[in-house]
């Protein structure tokens, strides 16, 4: 009769070493239909990575205006009109960049929910397809079926 598995014996791989996992089990249940999700996700994650390097960028621009003022490179009425023109600028990046995160926020939410509902189902084939010896073969299987139909349910109704 085979000893249980316990979670040490489950997360190594027989050498008392960790299984080393790598970025593309990540996207282990990701299907060709899910790259639709997938593309505006890693689009939107560059956008939103490019927000704060340009408004630093911007700040830098407003701060290089007072620099000049005060070395009297430019008078008051150009530092008006640069700080200005500098914080409209400031403003519509803020507006894009709440729409960004948003987008990016939403997009990767869309992705992972794709891919729990392929586990989901991938999960509940398996469950299907095996024989009723499987079940009765094994110990505390009433406590796996019920835990698999409140997970399962809900997403087939």
């Amino acid at each position: 009769m085979k000893a249980k598995k316990t979670a040490h014996d489950v997360a190594t791989n027989g050498h008392g070493r960790a299984k080393r996992d790598s970025w593309s089990s990540l996207f282990g249940f990701t299907r060709k239909r899910n790259f639709l999700a997938l593309l505006p996700a890693l689009l939107f994650s560059i956008a939103s990575g490019l927000v704060i390097p340009l408004m630093s960028l911007l700040m830098g621009r407003i701060f290089g205006s007072f620099a000049e003022y005060s070395s009297n490179k430019i008078g008051s009425e150009e530092l008006l009109i640069s700080v200005s023109r500098y914080t409209d600028y400031l403003l519509l990046l803020g507006v894009a960049g709440w729409f960004v995160s948003g987008s990016f926020f939403t997009s990767w939410l869309v992705f992972g929910e794709l891919q729990a509902r392929v586990a989901r189902e991938e999960l509940f084939q398996g469950v299907i397809s095996k024989d009723m010896e499987w079940f009765d073969t094994r110990h505390e299987i009433a406590g796996l079926v019920s835990g698999c139909q409140m997970y399962l349910l809900p997403s087939f109704c």
